[in-house]
């Protein structure tokens, strides 16, 4: 396991996701499979916000969305020759399973593995933990496709 740390001026150089729409902050270790980030969450942010005006919490489906750019992050970490040239593109999400909250003043800790690889898809499963508790997880696919794909 790699503990090489990457920090926020990295992942922002790596991933095509930016601020307020990024929600990887810090990449923790990786390996060849496997890979565990984390983002703070602040109650300044848009997304917790408005979900809910009074009593904010960070919203489930961007957690599982956090694991999403996670697990492209670890693609770009493997092959940084795509960094620019390639998109991630989620394109399926099951399994998912929510089993607390995520508030403001949290520290959510993303851990992705790539379970296969067939045809250029990958097939990966997510945990999300607050505190070492976890608080959701998912199975996802997705695959990497040209820049002039998506955007001719």
């Amino acid at each position: 396991m790699s503990k090489k740390t990457i920090g926020i001026q990295e992942i922002l150089s790596t991933l095509p996701h930016k601020p307020p729409i990024l929600l990887v902050e810090k990449v923790i270790e990786f390996n060849d499979e496997f890979i565990r980030a984390e983002k703070n969450v602040s109650v300044n942010e848009p997304l917790v916000q408005g979900h809910f005006p009074g009593h904010p919490i960070f919203p489930g489906l961007w957690t599982v969305e956090g694991m999403a750019q996670t697990s492209a992050l670890l693609y770009y970490l493997h092959n940084p020759s795509q960094v620019g040239q390639k998109l991630p593109i989620l394109s399926g999400v099951s399994d998912s399973r929510f089993k607390g909250m995520v508030k403001p003043g949290d520290r959510i800790v993303y851990e992705v593995k790539i379970e296969k690889v067939k045809m250029g898809k990958y097939f990966l499963s997510g945990k999300a933990y607050v505190d070492d508790k976890l608080i959701a997880s998912a199975k996802f696919s997705g695959s990497f496709v040209n820049v002039d794909q998506v955007f001719g």
